[in-house]
């Protein structure tokens, strides 16, 4: 008979797991050439026995898992299944309310198709997850969801993602890009594109957006609707399909800032699966929002307002969507705000820490760890991975442009530095926080606009080089917060010939109420 792989995962003809084979002696002295290494006969029958006795531990995980599965929670078929849309905003729709009570009860919701909804397929706007069916059904509600139906909010559906989530416009989800709500033919945002838009048009309350690298408040800003970044591990990711461990950010988006602090007095807290999250206790948000703005100090951020600046030349507008915030923020002193210029150079370099950290994770997690580089770390929850793999695998042609972009240069990258660059980025993101931290000991809170180098939405396009070009223009100035942790929103500061800008605001590490109240004062000041 012949040898299986080593890598071949076994299962009897019921489907029950039974483990991972042992290698053979002519596996292992394939794999040692290799690696070059200079194997004797004898050690080499050593590690044979050794690999035989891993074997036995990989089938017991296999055969426990198993045991887990079947023990698992079927779909809630009470819920209903609800129903694909032809909306390009929609990934689905449906109707669920599980309490009639509770500080969210009767809100509307959409929930970013990355997050999990039992009963619910997730296709994250890719024709990868979409192949057989309309995604992978989910079995478990993410912890967000179960807080948000806890709480009493009505789910109305699935809100569509860029492909794989992977892109800052709204040019690559399947099966069709997401139009600017109040720009037809301009871009909206992304990766949380339908989020924004369902907000915009005013289909839902509240909505769920994830955000690596400004997935939540680049669309917020682009269509003119508040997008919370939280702090780090302030609310659990647990159920949220993520792309880096360390950048994976999961909150609450709305049209108005106090909706945004309801929401978000509801999702946060540990979860006791996600390992990130946070037992720091926090006022509640919404009790900020009641406080006192008199001498908040603001520092407008001068490499910020440089970033969208220096995009006027492909992405006209930027300048003045610059001017725009910064003269918003300027009417701040109304309510007793000190506001004055600060220089932080880390900004600027953020986003040149931030590109290798995002493209060698995702390659080690997609492409090289199977989805699993974090297994050590918690469970995550009821994701699509193993969808995402295997169609990565199978049928990688389809795969948005900006994804094949990410895998190639990733790859090439890892491999050129051999992890060294990781490293460096690394330390460099501790540098990043700490100056962060030092500005925020002067300062409550940084402001600038909250994307560049394109202050404005820019063309929705579907041609594959102009859409890989509008997937990287908005997110040099929202890395920053992603890498060091500090919560972020963007909230509106008005428009430019009618396309919304947004100004960015970040704050020290558990002050969420803090940025959200100086953001209800751009509210405030808008409505005059």
């Amino acid at each position: 008979m012949p040898h299986r792989d080593a890598a071949h995962d076994a299962s009897q003809s019921d489907g029950t797991p039974t483990g991972i084979t042992g290698p053979s002696p002519a596996d292992l002295r394939r794999i040692a050439e290799r690696f070059g290494f200079d194997i004797d006969k004898d050690t080499l029958a050593s590690f044979v026995d050794a690999a035989a006795g891993l074997s036995e531990s990989y089938r017991q995980l296999s055969e426990w898992s198993h045991e887990l599965d079947a023990l698992s929670p079927s779909s809630d078929s009470s819920r209903g299944t609800g129903e694909p849309s032809d909306d390009p905003a929609w990934a689905w729709t449906c109707e669920i309310q599980e309490s009639h009570d509770g500080p969210l009860a009767g809100v509307t919701v959409a929930i970013k198709d990355s997050i999990a909804v039992a009963g619910l397929p997730t296709s994250m706007g890719s024709w990868l997850l979409r192949r057989d069916s309309h995604g992978v059904i989910a079995n478990a509600d993410a912890t967000v969801t179960r807080r948000l139906l806890q709480a009493g909010a009505i789910i109305r559906g699935k809100s569509t993602t860029e492909d794989l989530c992977i892109g800052g416009s709204s040019c690559t989800s399947k099966p069709v890009p997401v139009d600017n709500p109040h720009l037809p033919g301009r871009s909206a945002g992304g990766s949380s594109s339908g989020s924004a838009v369902l907000l915009a048009r005013h289909e839902v309350d509240l909505a769920l957006g994830a955000d690596q690298g400004g997935s939540i408040r680049i669309p917020a800003a682009l269509c003119g609707v508040v997008g919370l970044k939280p702090t780090f591990g302030l609310v659990p990711f647990t159920g949220v399909q993520g792309l880096a461990w360390g950048l994976d950010h999961v909150g609450p988006m709305a049209r108005d800032v106090r909706t945004v602090a309801r929401a978000l007095d509801v999702l946060a807290g540990p979860d006791g699966i996600d390992q990130r999250s946070s037992s720091r206790h926090l006022p509640e948000a919404v009790d900020y929002l009641g406080r006192d703005p008199k001498g908040i100090r603001v520092g407008l951020l001068t490499e910020g307002f440089s970033l969208t600046e220096a995009g006027e030349g492909n992405y006209p507008g930027s300048t003045e969507a610059a001017t725009l915030v910064r003269d918003m923020s300027g009417r701040l002193i109304d309510h007793g705000i000190y506001v004055e210029d600060v220089s932080l150079p880390w900004h600027d370099r953020a986003r040149h820490i931030y590109g290798p950290l995002l493209i060698e994770a995702a390659v080690l997690n997609l492409w090289r760890g199977y989805g699993r580089v974090t297994a050590d770390i918690g469970w995550a929850g009821d994701t699509p991975i193993d969808a995402i793999i295997s169609g990565l695998t199978e049928a990688p042609n389809l795969a948005s442009p900006p994804t094949q972009l990410v895998a190639m240069t990733g790859s090439w990258f890892l491999d050129q530095s051999r992890g060294r660059s990781l490293e460096q980025a690394s330390r460099l993101a501790v540098e990043l926080r700490q100056n962060m931290n030092m500005a925020l000991e002067d300062f409550d809170v940084l402001i600038h606009p909250t994307t560049a180098p394109a202050g404005i939405a820019g063309p929705l396009t579907t041609d594959p080089v102009s859409m890989t070009q509008e997937s990287l223009a908005y997110f040099h100035n929202t890395c920053a917060t992603n890498i060091t942790g500090h919560p972020s929103v963007s909230v509106p500061a008005g428009t430019v010939d009618g396309a919304p800008v947004g100004v960015h605001i970040t704050g020290r590490h558990g002050e969420d109420g803090l940025v959200l109240l100086v953001a209800s004062l751009f509210e405030e000041i808008l409505s005059r």
